[in-house]
C-alpha cells in the first residue's frame, strides 16, 4: 500500500494521498441520507419553546440578542456567540423550520469536516478520520445536533479548531486565531469549554 507524507514536519504530517483525504472530508455528507434536512418538521419543544417568544417579541436583532442574554443570565450562562448565531438565523429565515434545519445541518457537516482535518493533523489515517466523522455526526448524542442543539456543535467546531491551530506553525496570525478559537469555545458553550485544557495538551504534546 502506498503511503505518502504530504507535509514535512511531524505536526503537519498526513498519511495517504491528498485525494483520499478529500473523500474523507466528504464522508459526513452521507449523514444527509439519514437526517434528510430538506423535509420540514415542527420546531422541537426543547429550547425553541423558550426562544421563539423572545425572538418574536424583539424589536430587531440587537434587541433579540439582549433579550436572549438577559433570559439566560440568571442561569449563569454567557453563550454570546451562540446568541449571535440564533439571532442571525432568525434574521435570515425567521420562523421557517426548514431554514433552521439547514442551519443545524451546516453546523453538523462543518463539525464532521473539522474532525477529519483534526485527525489529519494528528497523523491519523483517512479511514480512521472518515469513520470517526460519521460516528460523530450520526451517533447519539451527535444526532441531537441535527434536531435540537445549537451551541454544542458550534463550540465543538471551535474546540477542534484549537487543536488544528495548536498543531500549526506558531506564527502571529496562527496564535491570534488560536486565542480567538479558545475564547469562542467558551462563548459558544461553557460546558464544552471545560475540555479546552485537554485540547491544548493534545495540540502541543501529541507526537504520533
Amino acid at each position: 500500500m502506498h503511503t505518502e507524507l504530504t507535509d514535512s514536519t511531524p505536526a503537519m504530517r498526513a498519511i495517504g494521498p491528498r485525494w483520499i483525504w478529500w473523500l474523507a472530508i466528504a464522508s459526513p455528507l452521507l449523514a444527509l441520507l439519514v437526517t434528510q434536512p430538506w423535509h420540514a418538521s415542527a420546531f422541537p419543544v426543547w429550547d425553541f419553546a423558550e426562544m421563539l417568544p423572545i425572538l418574536r417579541g424583539a424589536e430587531g436583532p440587537v434587541d433579540a440578542f439582549s433579550r436572549l442574554a438577559a433570559f439566560t443570565r440568571s442561569d449563569g450562562r454567557a453563550n454570546y456567540l451562540t446568541y449571535l448565531q440564533i439571532v442571525g438565523t432568525w434574521a435570515i429565515v425567521g420562523e421557517d423550520p426548514l431554514g433552521w434545519q439547514w442551519q443545524r445541518a451546516l453546523l453538523m457537516l462543518s463539525l464532521g469536516t473539522a474532525f477529519v482535518i483534526t485527525v489529519r493533523r494528528l497523523g491519523g489515517t483517512p479511514f480512521a478520520a472518515a469513520s470517526g466523522a460519521l460516528m460523530l455526526v450520526l451517533a447519539v448524542p451527535g444526532t441531537e445536533g441535527w434536531l435540537l442543539l445549537s451551541g454544542e456543535p458550534l463550540a465543538a467546531i471551535l474546540l477542534l479548531a484549537v487543536v488544528i491551530l495548536g498543531r500549526s506553525a506558531p506564527t502571529p496570525a496562527t496564535l491570534t486565531l488560536l486565542l480567538l478559537a479558545t475564547f469562542g469555545t467558551m462563548l459558544a458553550k461553557e460546558v464544552v469549554g471545560v475540555l479546552l485544557p485537554t485540547a491544548l495538551l493534545v495540540a502541543i504534546c501529541w507526537d504520533p
